[in-house]
């Protein structure tokens, strides 16, 4: 019985056809290969939790709506394709706990309001995504939220983030807010460059090895290699 099929660096070339994964697989790894072709996630087995395609060459839509996806995904990795269109974040599984979409060509304006609770890592970075973001009803267990080299716009109210927010980076976008002197909200990823954040009179300060240690922590919990 195959439960999980892990093809990550594989220098496969081509298509795959989602509907041939055994039903029993509840991971599937297959970033890191020059795989194209369109994304048809409502075809994944039900047990599903894991489905990892970044780096690849993916193009077309795809179709985030929790009626379309396996009922007990927690991570979805899609970044660094060739994938385009709207994306809709309001009807997300409720078992979601990871999205990764960075490095794409999505537009269109997106809700942050209405993440799954149990959610801790969005990446958005590096898309065409515009309007104006409400960073105010995150989910509370949110660590990791990247927004960056986008048109989005919007304001930050830095005392209503979620206090497990480790790295939250804005860059390269219009999204403003004043970054607060209180020293308790210093992490150590957070990146306002090229955005409209103000900082605050006290300086950022940030302990390089416990930067070192979350680097070393985001790599084993992402990357996986």
């Amino acid at each position: 019985e195959v439960i999980a099929i892990d093809w990550r660096n594989r220098h496969l070339i081509g298509s795959i056809d989602l509907r041939w994964v055994p039903s029993t697989v509840s991971e599937l790894r297959i970033f890191s290969n020059e795989i194209h072709g369109t994304i048809d996630l409502s075809v994944l087995p039900d047990v599903m939790k894991e489905f990892n395609t970044r780096n690849n060459k993916h193009t077309g839509t795809v179709c985030l709506h929790r009626d379309r996806l396996p009922p007990k995904i927690e991570w979805i990795a899609l970044g660094m394709n060739q994938l385009d269109g709207t994306i809709d974040l309001e009807h997300l599984p409720a078992s979601l706990k990871k999205l990764q979409l960075g490095n794409n060509s999505f537009s269109g304006e997106i809700s942050l309001t209405h993440l799954p609770n149990g959610m801790t890592c969005i990446d958005l970075s590096a898309n065409r995504f515009s309007g104006d973001l409400d960073f105010s009803r995150l989910p509370v267990t949110m660590t990791d939220l990247y927004v960056d080299t986008n048109d989005f716009g919007g304001v930050v109210e830095f005392e209503t983030l979620p206090q497990a927010l480790q790295c939250f980076i804005v860059a390269n976008t219009r999204v403003g807010g004043v970054f607060p002197s209180d020293i308790r909200f210093a992490k150590p990823l957070f990146s306002f460059a090229d955005s409209n954040v103000e900082i605050g009179d006290t300086p950022m300060k940030v302990d390089p090895e416990r930067m070192y240690r979350y680097l070393q922590m985001l790599e084993d919990k992402y990357v996986r290699k």
